[in-house]
């Protein structure tokens, strides 16, 4: 799972990439943010500073979750998901290298000030190792208290070639409007 969060204020962030078994990936990346010097940290790293922090941790396949993941590698596997292009020869013969979802959320409280925050179990059928947009301010998530905050869902590697997160704030600095 990965995770971020940003402040408008101060542009202050955090985030965390490929942990495994934390319940709650943004809290744990608002702790990289308050109570370390680092914006990001990763695998083993944010986990040795969940136990450090005594962070909640619990088991993300759930009976939902495993029945998407069963029911996406049949079509994969089929040869339905034509999006996975490149990567469906690696992976045909070993379909277990699959996962799942994403939560984004922004706010602006009463004085001005923005957030943003940005979770995910990752692209569903992602090879092992496979970091997205989440975790990459300026992709998945960022806010800036002179243009607003944006949490992004979709295709990662996309949001992370148009940086697109911190593009959408630009864009709405500028005044641009869809």
């Amino acid at each position: 799972m990965d995770a971020s969060i940003m402040e408008g204020r101060n542009l202050g962030a955090g985030a965390v990439a490929m942990v495994k078994d934390i319940k709650h990936p943004v809290s744990l990346a608002r702790q990289v943010m308050e109570r370390t010097d680092h914006v990001l940290l990763g695998a083993w790293g944010a986990e040795e500073l969940a136990d450090l922090l005594g962070v909640e941790r619990r088991d993300p396949r759930t009976e939902a979750a495993m029945k998407r993941w069963r029911e996406a590698k049949a079509h994969f596997l089929k040869g339905e998901m034509p999006r996975y292009g490149k990567i469906a020869e690696l992976v045909r013969s070993r379909a277990e290298f699959m996962s799942i979802g994403t939560v984004g959320a922004v706010a602006l409280d009463n004085s001005g000030d923005c957030a943003s925050v940005t979770s995910t179990g990752g692209m569903i059928l992602k090879f092992p190792g496979r970091i997205g947009d989440v975790p990459l301010v300026g992709s998945g998530t960022y806010a800036d208290n002179s243009s607003g905050a944006v949490s992004t869902t979709g295709t990662g590697e996309v949001a992370i070639r148009l940086v697109l997160a911190k593009t959408v704030c630009d864009y709405m600095r500028s005044g641009l409007r869809a």
